[in-house]
């Protein structure tokens, strides 16, 4: 979980354009909460897809919510995408 936060920082809070699997990403993330909630929503721009989660930082550890999809999805997104 520590490379997927890692990885999950560099991506900037508000609007930005990411690229995965060939695919360009409207991309979205929003912190809350002192950084205790991590919001991310990436559409994708040429074909209807989308990566979309909620990232709750607890004192107990993370605690990862994809919506509606599988957490594999969300974790390699925020693993291999690119802002270039």
């Amino acid at each position: 979980m520590n490379r997927f936060i890692d990885a999950l920082r560099q991506i900037p809070d508000g609007a930005s354009i990411r690229y995965w699997r060939g695919q360009k990403y409207k991309t979205t993330k929003t912190t809350l909460q002192s950084g205790r909630l991590i919001k991310l929503y990436a559409a994708g721009l040429a074909r209807k897809d989308h990566v979309s989660f909620n990232l709750y930082r607890l004192k107990k550890g993370d605690d990862l919510h994809p919506c509606e999809m599988a957490a594999a999805k969300v974790i390699d997104f925020v693993l291999s995408s690119s802002a270039d």
